[in-house]
C-alpha cells in the first residue's frame, strides 16, 4: 500500500509544480501591487509639490461680549445678543 506507483509519482510532481507556480504568481502580484502603490504615492507627492502654498489664515483675538459673555470678533457684533464687543 505504501509502494510507489506511477499515479502517486505524477500526482506528487503535479502538486509540486502547482505550488511552485502559485507562489511565483503570488510574488508577482505582490510586486505589482507594491510598484503601483509606490507610483501612486510619487504622483501624490508631485501633485503636492506643484500646488502653490496656501497663505495662512490670519488670526483674530476674540473679545468677551459685555451682553452675554460669548467670545466674538471685536470688529463684528455679537450674533447672540446683538451688542458689540469692547475693543
Amino acid at each position: 500500500m505504501i509502494g510507489f506507483s506511477l499515479t502517486k509519482i505524477l500526482f506528487t510532481v503535479l502538486l509540486i509544480v502547482l505550488v511552485w507556480r502559485g507562489s511565483a504568481l503570488f510574488a508577482r502580484h505582490a510586486a505589482d501591487r507594491r510598484r503601483s502603490l509606490a507610483e501612486r504615492a510619487e504622483r501624490q507627492c508631485q501633485h503636492r509639490a506643484e500646488a502653490p502654498a496656501a497663505e495662512p489664515t490670519p488670526t483674530v483675538d476674540l473679545e468677551r461680549c459685555p451682553g452675554c459673555g460669548a467670545f466674538v470678533d471685536p470688529g463684528r457684533g455679537c450674533p447672540h445678543c446683538g451688542s458689540r464687543a469692547q475693543p
